[in-house]
């Protein structure tokens, strides 16, 4: 009698201002090869009000948790692990899980997060100067043109452009929620500075061949030069620089994160699964 083996089991984590549709082009890709659930911590939140997260909740994230939840998943299953796949936030996940569970850890994938804290990168000076700088005492029209000239990226553009709004519809604008507090939230979060963990777990995760894939942006990246000297000096972990790219690489570079995901988890990956880019990005 033949017994089927059973499918790999996939996590995805999006991130912060992200959801489910993070990874709505690829997982049907991915569900041809292996089972795949999305675990998003910010879920009702996100239902109730949309990008523009309530300010009090943004004071009480802790995704520190968010592991155990993981934990939760793959052991109610009743499966010996899983691999995960961590976009910009998400990606502080994979590390969390990874050094707190590694028995349960096949490996995974982060789009360019860093081991360190988020003080440290250059996305954190990004962020606070568009919050800071962008001049909302400005009609829309004008303000829609600061941001043209300060963010040459279209999907990216595209994306702060949805944190603003004019509630009387007409100056001063307002930075929704989510983006205002989204340094201040960052930088509390206690699973800032992972290398210290992550070095404990490295025996364990190299002698199971448990890999972290981490597609590093070369713009606006959430990585800290101050973390790559951490992040090379640990075996488990390897950095893949993407060129031409921002921190948003699930926007942009879809495809990529596809293959190395199937890679990763040791998939044959074809060429007409991977047309996933947006389309003049």
């Amino acid at each position: 009698m033949t017994t089927t083996k059973p499918k790999p089991f996939l996590i995805c984590i999006p991130g912060l201002l992200g959801g489910s549709e993070d990874f709505s082009s690829i997982l049907p890709i991915w569900r041809k090869h292996m089972e795949v659930i999305v675990l998003d911590p910010n879920e009702q939140q996100r239902l109730q009000g949309g990008l523009n997260i309530s300010e009090s909740y943004m004071k009480s994230v802790n995704y520190e948790t968010t592991s155990e939840q993981v934990a939760a998943a793959i052991t109610s299953r009743k499966l010996k692990g899983a691999f995960l796949v961590g976009i910009s936030l998400g990606g502080k996940i994979v590390y969390d899980f990874a050094a707190k569970f590694p028995h349960l850890f096949l490996g995974g994938v982060v789009t360019d997060f860093g081991t360190g804290p988020f003080r440290d990168t250059e996305l954190h000076r990004f962020v606070y100067d568009l919050v800071t700088k962008t001049p909302l005492h400005l009609p829309w029209p004008e303000v829609r043109e600061y941001l043209r000239e300060n963010i040459p990226e279209r999907s990216l553009r595209s994306l702060i452009q949805s944190q603003i709004s004019y509630p009387d519809q007409k100056p001063p604008g307002l930075w929704k929620s989510a983006m205002k507090n989204l340094r201040e939230m960052l930088e509390r979060q206690s699973i800032g500075q992972q290398y210290p963990v992550l070095k404990k777990a490295e025996s364990q995760l190299s002698k199971q061949g448990s890999k972290i894939i981490v597609l590093q942006a070369e713009r606006i990246s959430g990585i800290g030069k101050n973390s790559i000297p951490d992040m090379d000096n640990i075996s488990c972990i390897k950095r893949v620089p993407v060129a031409d790219s921002s921190h948003f690489l699930h926007v942009t570079h879809k495809d990529l994160i596809c293959k190395t995901v199937l890679e990763t988890m040791n998939i044959p990956s074809h060429k007409d699964e991977r047309r996933l880019e947006t389309p003049g990005t």
